[in-house]
């Protein structure tokens, strides 16, 4: 793919708006009650994704647990 090809399509994806934004600030301007509740339910969730991760970290550095993919994690 060349270079101009290439700035075609990015700005065929920008026209569409299909690049990466800020959807709190979309969900958050949102009418009725359920704009702020997708961006708190968001927020619940990244927090519970860092502290699986964290964890499992932990337990594998201190070989609580092997890192392999074939081991479920243990929550």
């Amino acid at each position: 793919m060349d270079d101009e090809e290439s700035y075609e399509r990015f700005r065929r994806r920008e026209r569409r708006e299909a690049i990466a934004r800020d959807y709190t600030e979309v969900y958050g301007s949102m009418p009725g009650s359920y704009g702020p509740l997708v961006v708190e339910q968001r927020v619940v969730m990244v927090n519970w994704i860092i502290e699986v991760s964290v964890y499992y970290i932990l337990l594998c550095a201190y070989g609580a647990i092997n890192s392999s993919p074939q081991v479920k994690h243990p929550m």
